[in-house]
């Protein structure tokens, strides 16, 4: 059973934590969350690796898990 989506936003989880977001793709969340969408990371929705370039058309939906993955430098 899917969550309705409102206007007023649905619940995902971001890199494990749960979120209240009105972002309905991954772009939108990111800028949302305070990503610089021109930083060294990656994003997977649902265990699913997301191109940049479809960042903006990956819409997510209630329960969606997106994980954004950053490089650690050193060593």
């Amino acid at each position: 059973m899917t969550a309705p989506q409102t206007q007023t936003g649905f619940e995902i989880t971001l890199n494990g934590k749960p979120l209240h977001t009105r972002a309905n793709a991954l772009q939108a969340l990111l800028i949302e969350q305070g990503y610089a969408l021109q930083g060294a990371f990656a994003c997977a929705v649902n265990n699913s690796f997301v191109p940049r370039p479809q960042w903006p058309t990956q819409t997510l939906q209630a329960h969606d898990r997106v994980d954004v993955i950053t490089p650690i430098a050193g060593g």
